[in-house]
């Protein structure tokens, strides 16, 4: 809001436009930047390097000898990278062949090392007349995790703090002044306090009147932008950003779709308790249309379709083992057909 009173707009709609392109363009991009470093940039920004005389067999024993095993499926005849003891010294196991890594080695043009990338193998297959393999790695497994739990976490966060803080707030508020009221007139009979939805129940001495309530609801959780009882911005925004999520990289993760369709019945329905409950409905406004939201959907849309080509390309095969000439080529070419469908 301070960025935009900056501005000398000529109308509240103006204003209201730019604040929430301002904000739904950072938040949409920090919510989607961390899996589009996962998926694009960690096999570049994260490589694993060794100067050992087997440079490709020293790159690869510090990614897996850390663990326990060598990726599955490259072969029993594969030893686990576990140390040994050999004439009282550790040495440690290496595959006899490391052909599967075909794809994910490369020469750092820095130094000169022998490096493997940042998205590396943690299931092979054997497959074709050639016996090549074709293996999934740890990136996906990362996005795949990190998509769960954002749409979890994601669930929670909006039951406790787009729920539960402005209940807690408007109920400690009602409660103290029922209190205060009892210990002021405590000749006339208790005041008592019920849910909004029984406001008007019977009982003995006075009751705490609607119109009460919703005063309360107004001055603690009103629904403007930056108050606990959410905005027009704030929930387009996360909309938006489930939106983003599920468009981007579904693909790339088949359970996230099922999940995200419960998740958002549940944050429409808490959504729809908070707007009947909490901020005491606020005065509907009429509009034409979604205003400056139909154009940060379709933004949204046009970057899915550069990312989904993106994971097809240079993530999934067949494609992610071919040169990267060809690779830069499908990918332009497939994009720009899909953009021109759009």
């Amino acid at each position: 809001p301070r960025l935009c009173n900056h501005y000398n707009y000529r109308t509240q709609a103006q204003y209201d436009e730019a604040l929430t392109w301002m904000v739904a363009s950072v938040r949409i991009f920090i919510a989607l930047f961390p899996f589009i470093d996962i998926i694009f940039l960690r096999s570049y920004t994260q490589p694993v390097c060794s100067s050992e005389e087997d440079p490709l067999a020293g790159a690869a024993w510090r990614i897996y000898g850390a663990g326990t095993n060598w990726p599955r499926g490259i072969g029993l005849n594969h030893a686990s990278p576990v140390l040994k003891t050999l004439n009282g010294t550790l040495a440690r196991t290496t595959p006899t062949s490391l052909d599967w890594l075909e794809g994910y080695a490369f020469v750092s043009p820095i130094d000169g090392r022998q490096c493997i990338r940042g998205c590396y193998p943690v299931h092979c297959d054997k497959v074709g007349l050639d016996g090549h393999y074709v293996c999934d790695t740890n990136c996906m497994a990362t996005l795949e995790s990190n998509m769960m739990t954002v749409y979890i976490s994601h669930m929670v966060m909006t039951l406790l703090l787009g729920i539960g803080v402005p209940y807690l707030l408007t109920s400690r508020e009602v409660a103290k002044e029922v209190n205060h009221a009892n210990i002021k007139h405590s000749t006339q009979g208790p005041y008592h306090y019920m849910p909004a939805s029984s406001l008007f129940g019977e009982g003995s001495g006075a009751m705490y009147s609607l119109v009460q309530f919703q005063a309360k609801c107004a001055k603690l959780a009103p629904y403007q932008y930056l108050s606990w009882g959410g905005s027009y911005i704030d929930d387009f925004v996360e909309v938006a950003i489930g939106f983003a999520l599920l468009t981007c990289f579904g693909m790339a993760v088949p359970t996230v779709p099922m999940l995200a369709f419960f998740g958002h019945l549940v944050e429409y329905r808490l959504l729809a308790f908070r707007m009947a409950n909490m901020t005491c409905r606020p005065f509907p406004f009429g509009g034409e249309h979604a205003g400056i939201w139909k154009y940060i959907f379709n933004c949204i849309g046009q970057a899915a379709v550069a990312i989904n080509v993106g994971m097809a390309v240079f993530r999934m095969n067949p494609m992610q083992s071919w040169d990267f000439e060809h690779q830069l080529m499908a990918f332009l070419a497939l994009e720009h057909a899909l953009i021109l469908l759009w």
